[in-house]
């Protein structure tokens, strides 16, 4: 029995994407990620990119780290976001626009497993 080879569908614009869930029925792949205020996914290696060019080498927290065993807060928060990824003519397709659920609700994503329960 052979399988047909691996085919790429999408890229996402980050290499940090997780907690990934899929709902069948609407054909969206929802997962979450850091992002910036802006909250465009698309935008973070550019934000990225700005905050490590910043020049500042001392830095002030205005916010407590999470937990003693996570990092100190940065500019980015978890957030969820949907991507389509459905089935057409026995072929998948990944959309290419990356919506974030949480942008201007002031909410942010606080669980590693969204659909699960937090600790």
């Amino acid at each position: 029995m052979t399988s047909d080879p691996p085919v790429l569908l999408g890229k996402f614009p980050t290499a940090s994407p997780s907690s990934f869930r899929y709902a069948a029925k609407a054909g969206v792949l929802v997962f979450s990620d850091n992002v910036y205020e802006d909250g465009d996914l698309a935008k973070v290696p550019e934000n990225d990119e700005k905050w490590q060019d910043r020049g500042h080498t001392a830095f002030v927290y205005d916010d407590p780290y999470e937990r003693h065993w996570d990092t100190w807060t940065g500019p980015k928060r978890p957030s969820l976001f949907t991507v389509k990824l459905y089935k057409d003519s026995g072929k998948w397709q990944f959309g290419d626009k990356f919506y974030n659920v949480l942008h201007g609700t002031g909410h942010v994503s606080a669980c590693s497993f969204f659909f699960l329960s937090c600790a």
